[in-house]
């Protein structure tokens, strides 16, 4: 093996390992977690085929939600809401950033949903707050009633 070309190998594997052993993995800098809507049992009954991509970022001092989702009414606003429990329990409450809060943004995280007339829209909010862990979702809610009618889970921790 020739030296002259050896070294600089050496030396770059070893900058290398370096600075991969310096970049904590997390360490509190930013958690994304992503999610799938579907339809819960109210937009099911109600003739629902909701589905679309979500997507959760936390830093240690914001909370982010985007969403994108086909299948809803055309031309209708809707509201989600980040909320404390998964999809199973049709996501529990809205989750509240104190819980003796109030029941309104900034303690809550509320995205409001525009439909195209094909029944597509997306939306996304942020808050200046790091949701805590735990089994989270997001929940769309009937625009006519406020049923729940599709949720994505979005597990923390």
């Amino acid at each position: 093996m020739n030296t002259r070309t050896a070294r600089p190998a050496l030396a770059l594997a070893m900058t290398a390992a370096a600075l991969t052993a310096a970049a904590p993995a997390f360490a509190g800098g930013t958690d994304v977690v992503k999610g799938k809507l579907s339809a819960l049992a109210a937009g099911v009954d109600r003739g629902y085929e909701i589905s679309g991509p979500v997507r959760l970022q936390r830093r240690a001092d914001s909370t982010t939600v985007r969403l994108n989702v086909r299948g809803l009414q055309g031309r209708t606003t809707y509201m989600a809401h980040l909320h404390e429990a998964p999809c199973e329990q049709s996501g529990g409450g809205h989750y509240q950033d104190d819980p003796e809060g109030g029941t309104t943004p900034p303690n809550e995280l509320w995205l409001t949903i525009e439909t195209n007339p094909s029944g597509n829209g997306h939306a996304g909010s942020t808050e200046h707050w790091a949701v805590r862990d735990g089994d989270r979702s997001v929940v769309i809610h009937d625009a006519e009633d406020g049923a729940k009618i599709a949720c994505a889970d979005l597990p923390l921790g």
